[in-house]
């Protein structure tokens, strides 16, 4: 295809160009915006803990059923994020309302209190015989 570009592109280049362009291979990159300054930056631009963070939340989002494990979602993680975490991690078990996803049972290990706060108030234990 080199050929095109050494001679000169024309309208009849088009169909050739197309059939180019869907044979590379495709890539999914993930970008965040500061909304501050208004640019998109990398994940890892932004510090260890959204980096870490991003496969823990498509993970949970994912319409997969089955099991998760989590080892640690908190670290480098502010802690009013962790309570988010925790209320994504209800949805994830719980499934969503459109029905696309029946829930996943999640395996978290975590020394955060405040997942474990989220967690309980959400499900609180039953005490006493049933």
């Amino acid at each position: 295809m080199r050929w095109l570009f050494e001679r000169g592109l024309n309208e009849d280049d088009i169909a050739e160009l197309q059939e180019l362009y869907l044979s590379l291979a495709k890539r999914t990159e993930i970008a965040l915006r500061d909304f501050e300054k208004g640019i998109l930056v990398a994940p890892g631009d932004v510090g260890v803990g959204i980096s870490q963070m991003v496969p823990v939340v498509v993970a949970s989002l994912r319409k997969q059923d089955g099991v998760l494990g989590i080892e640690q979602p908190e670290l480098h993680v502010h802690p009013a994020i962790q309570v988010g975490m925790g209320d994504l991690f209800i949805k994830a078990a719980n499934g969503d309302q459109d029905r696309l996803s029946s829930g996943k049972t999640l395996i978290i290990e975590t020394h955060s209190e405040h997942i474990m706060l989220r967690l309980l108030l959400a499900c609180p234990l039953k005490s006493g015989p049933p």
